[in-house]
């Protein structure tokens, strides 16, 4: 029962925090008659907080009903069809987008004299991850299988009949969706912000005027940003990756435990929607245009 409350309670509070936040960055977007915001910058911000909306109102409820009653599925067969592949999706968008965000601030800041990109391409480039991250999902999205056992239904994703050659098929799933959505973008928005805060140092360092002071002040208060939320980013879904490996690569030891697995993989869950939660926050306080 205590288990139950606690875990309601973070879920609300999340849900809450997360879907208000979001929203209001999205409509704040939408809203903006002057413009100001159609920057390739601020469009991608939007975008990652779309991500954290869908993750917030659809893939939130699911595993939250999964979590209550113990990996049942209560949603039926069509949504389980639909929604079964869709969280590793958003998961991939949002590190795609951080990684275009990175990579779009390096040349921005690093060389400002190269071919900016402009918000049209910016959608474009949108486009394309969003068609890359459905496709990281979409083996989940083909191997889904629902029945209903003892009157309980049972949503699963089943690579293949045999049982060896799945949980091979498992376990190279689980390292390419990693290193794909988890691994390569830490490691392009880890490099490029490492080389944009060493250009906005050695830049403090000479003299400059008092127009290239401004654009580096703000600069690095945009860079700072970005910094803590693609930190919180990762730091956020660590726990949740791990459990994904273990579940992968030592199911004896999780079977072995799996009363305490139970409980450390839904809080993992919860420490995963923290990040949309605290996004918004971290874009109001941060960031001029979305205050």
């Amino acid at each position: 029962l205590a288990y139950t409350i606690i875990l309601s309670t973070l879920y609300s509070i999340i849900f809450i925090m997360s879907a208000v936040g979001n929203s209001l960055v999205v409509v704040c977007y939408i809203l903006d008659k002057r413009r100001r915001m159609r920057i390739p910058m601020n469009i991608l911000i939007v975008n990652l907080a779309i991500c954290d909306l869908c993750v917030t109102l659809i893939t939130m409820p699911v595993n939250f009903s999964r979590n209550i009653t113990k990996r049942n599925w209560v949603f039926g067969r069509i949504a389980c069809h639909i929604f079964h592949g869709l969280p590793n999706a958003f998961v991939a968008a949002s590190g795609f987008t951080a990684m275009i965000i990175a990579i779009e601030r390096y040349r921005y800041i690093c060389h400002p004299h190269k071919r900016k990109i402009t918000a049209r391409t910016t959608f474009w480039i949108i486009g394309v991850i969003w068609i890359a991250a459905i496709l990281t999902a979409l083996p989940i999205i083909a191997s889904v299988n629902y029945y209903v056992l003892n009157g309980v239904q049972v949503c699963v994703h089943v690579f293949h009949a045999n049982r060896s050659l799945r949980a091979i098929l498992d376990q190279v799933y689980i390292i390419s969706l990693t290193v794909l959505i988890f691994i390569l973008p830490l490691c392009t928005t880890s490099i490029l912000y490492w080389r944009v805060g060493v250009f906005l140092k050695d830049r403090q360092g000479r003299q400059a005027s008092q127009n290239r002071q401004t654009f580096n002040r703000i600069n690095k208060k945009v860079f700072k940003m970005l910094v803590i939320i693609v930190g919180l980013m990762f730091i956020c879904w660590i726990p949740l990756y791990t459990c994904f490996l273990l579940i992968t690569f030592a199911p004896r030891i999780i079977s072995q435990n799996i009363n305490t697995f139970r409980i450390v993989y839904s809080f993992a869950h919860v420490v995963s929607y923290v990040n949309g939660a605290i996004n918004p926050i971290i874009y109001a306080r941060s960031h001029q245009s979305f205050r």
